[in-house]
């Protein structure tokens, strides 16, 4: 088993802590060059065994616990504050004082995600089901308004196309499915 952090903007903290929230897919880089190997792994449902994961470095691999960082901020005799608060106390103090979710410590870690599967696929293979997963609301279509994959495309883009990874180019990803779990003995 491994411990390590993921970065989660407030909205999907507050996903994950509603229980919307049980899958993630974080971009595999380097992009792989011998797609042969991960078509194969299609074939077999693409999920990564303990033994694969050393050979393909996954993100992740079942039984892992990830701890999420969110943005935060610490104040003198005071526990910490999240913006992904649910007791409304967001934006509490104005926007000083709020620090990126990368520098958070373990420590102050509030949310603890177990692993319990790990697929190889390309983003744009999403299922409905899995948009929902991912802690999107899926709604019926309304005439006018986006799908659930045009939210989920726009999210996706939102986070990944600058740094080359957009939906159009459809890239290979680390599908992560969690549940949250308590802390650690030890941590």
């Amino acid at each position: 088993m491994h411990t390590k952090p993921i970065l989660f903007s407030a909205p999907m903290v507050r996903a994950i802590l509603d229980g919307r929230k049980t899958q993630t897919r974080r971009v595999i880089r380097p992009q792989p060059e011998h797609v042969e190997w991960f078509e194969r792994q299609k074939g077999w449902c693409a999920r990564v065994s303990p033994q694969q994961y050393e050979m393909v470095k996954a993100f992740a691999a079942p039984g892992d616990i990830l701890w999420v960082r969110e943005r935060f901020r610490i104040e003198q005799g005071s526990p910490c504050y999240f913006t992904a608060c649910p007791c409304g106390l967001e934006g509490k103090h104005g926007e000083k004082g709020w620090k990126p979710s990368i520098h958070m410590p373990r420590w102050a870690c509030r949310v603890w995600l177990e692993v319990i599967d790990v697929r190889v696929e390309r983003v744009r293979e999403i299922s409905g089901v899995d948009i929902q997963a991912e802690g999107l609301p899926v709604a019926f279509d309304v005439p006018g308004a986006f799908d659930a994959l045009d939210r989920f495309a726009d999210l996706w883009d939102s986070l990944n196309a600058k740094r080359g990874y957009s939906w159009a180019s459809n890239p290979w990803v680390w599908r992560i499915e969690f549940r949250r779990c308590e802390k650690p003995e030890g941590f």
